[in-house]
């Protein structure tokens, strides 16, 4: 096991919006479920999670019937998800600067 902390896995405020995108990008996953409405695994509620956080309702419903349907694309639900945190940290980190100057 590394004694290095892992670079990706955390999301700072002061991350440029590329470095989010990237990081979010790096985020396991797996194939997909194999049969309708299966548990999620930890590191794949995580994304999920995440998504609940800063995506539109409507955004995470669809990933969620596309997961419970058993065709998801995880590497949309990234894409999208990287978008969405990009827009909802951007006005935190302007004001960030903003404060410190």
């Amino acid at each position: 096991m590394s004694k290095s902390e892992n670079q990706y896995a955390t999301i700072y405020l002061s991350d440029d919006d590329e470095l989010i995108r990237k990081k979010i990008m790096k985020a396991k996953t797996d194939s997909g479920p194999t049969e309708a409405n299966s548990v999620k695994p930890d590191y794949i509620e995580n994304v999920f999670d995440l998504m609940k956080l800063v995506s539109a309702q409507d955004t995470i419903d669809k990933f969620e019937t596309d997961y419970n349907n058993c065709n998801i694309r995880y590497g949309d639900m990234k894409k999208q998800l990287a978008e969405d945190m990009v827009n909802y940290i951007a006005p935190i980190r302007q004001k960030a600067k903003d404060i410190y100057g």
